[in-house]
């Protein structure tokens, strides 16, 4: 199997999308070691490294703070995707259903109800 310093036509790579738990993080949940010197690599190479979670765009961002203008992001279970800061795909729920969700969990006295949004979230107090 070649790796991405061996292969000749990794050229044809536009964009390297990775899962965060479990696949780019270690068991002990940080970045791995020499990260930054593989990511230097892609972009001479020309490939957009895009970390994918089902965490919040702040807090992903956050993850990379040195580096986010670098890259893509694609936060929120894919619900959006962000590239150099600005969003470049969004996918919004239809209004009537998550008011519908969110009433359900409301009449429930142990849960919290919150709203995540691209940018901000919400906790119905």
């Amino acid at each position: 199997m070649q790796t991405y310093e061996s292969d000749a036509n990794i050229g044809n790579i536009k964009i390297l999308a990775v899962d965060m738990d479990k696949t780019l993080l270690t068991d002990e949940r940080v970045l791995p070691q020499g990260l930054d010197e593989r990511l230097d690599k892609l972009a001479d190479a020309g490939i957009v490294f895009c970390p994918a979670s089902g965490r919040p765009a702040p807090k992903l961002e956050e993850m990379f703070e040195g580096i986010k203008d670098r890259l893509a992001f694609c936060p929120d279970n894919g619900a959006c995707v962000i590239y150099r800061g600005s969003y470049i795909y969004k996918s919004n729920i239809d209004v009537e259903l998550y008011q519908q969700v969110l009433n359900r969990a409301s009449e429930d006295p142990r849960a919290v109800p919150v709203l995540c949004c691209f940018d901000e979230f919400y906790v119905l107090a």
